[in-house]
């Protein structure tokens, strides 16, 4: 008795691409539209904030700095 089952075709990379969309579209959770909204409000109010505050600084705020020894000479070549 001969072994008669023939092997299946190997799909294409289309077909695995469009199972794998098909997949990834059903088991992925639905984003909801305020969620979205918030966190770019969030962002933007987050980045506005550090904008305005690195705008209304004075020029010498980095020079006054208790992190930065000013009384060092800086070598030029780190320039």
């Amino acid at each position: 008795m001969a072994l008669t089952d023939t092997s299946r075709p190997i799909p294409s990379a289309s077909t695995l691409r469009a199972l794998r969309r098909s997949f990834e579209r059903a088991h992925t959770p639905p984003m909801l539209r305020e969620g979205t909204f918030a966190l770019t409000a969030l962002g933007a109010y987050v980045c506005g904030g550090v904008l305005w505050w690195l705008t209304t600084r004075p020029a010498t705020v980095l020079t006054t700095s208790p992190l930065i020894d000013t009384h060092q000479r800086w070598n030029p070549t780190w320039g």
